[in-house]
């Protein structure tokens, strides 16, 4: 999925921190790198122009950490994989959060925003970016690699 803008605007569902203690200061600091290390703008507001909405809870033993999904109401364009979504939800699922740490939290929420910006998932013996995919969000960087901050910036200049 694509997003509309470089301006990403979200909003946590609820109380997000609810299921997964500090998951809401890692997924601010997720947001935060974004937008130090690419054109993206993130802003964290409740109205007409919200481009993500963000909860976690306990969605059961699904196999999903987290995910990311265009909301029922969005407008979309395109086709897969190069959709562009205008309003998207991303899941953190709470039944995987024993043994989280605050780095895992802030991998894994760097994972899912990625895919709302049209990141794809990369595999890696050295992972060098929160996209390298190993199921398990430990050992994993917190942020973005400097290419895909590139492609970032490709796709969404100011």
């Amino acid at each position: 999925m694509l997003a509309d803008n470089y301006q990403h605007y979200w909003y946590p569902e609820g109380t997000l921190g609810n299921q997964i203690s500090g998951f809401a200061a890692a997924f601010q600091q997720a947001m935060d790198d974004y937008e130090n290390f690419t054109n993206l703008v993130t802003t964290k507001q409740n109205n007409s122009t919200l481009d993500v909405l963000v909860t976690d809870f306990d969605y059961g033993a699904n196999g999903l950490y987290g995910w990311a999904e265009c909301l029922p109401d969005s407008a979309v364009s395109g086709s897969h994989p190069n959709m562009r979504c205008d309003r998207q939800k991303v899941r953190f699922n709470g039944n995987y959060a024993d043994g989280f740490t605050y780095t895992m939290m802030r991998s894994l929420s760097c994972h899912e925003v990625g895919h709302t910006v049209g990141l794809r998932h990369t595999t890696s013996s050295n992972p060098s970016s929160c996209m390298d995919s190993d199921g398990e969000f430990s050992g994993q960087s917190a942020t973005t690699s400097g290419h895909e901050d590139g492609h970032i910036n490709a796709t969404y200049p100011p």
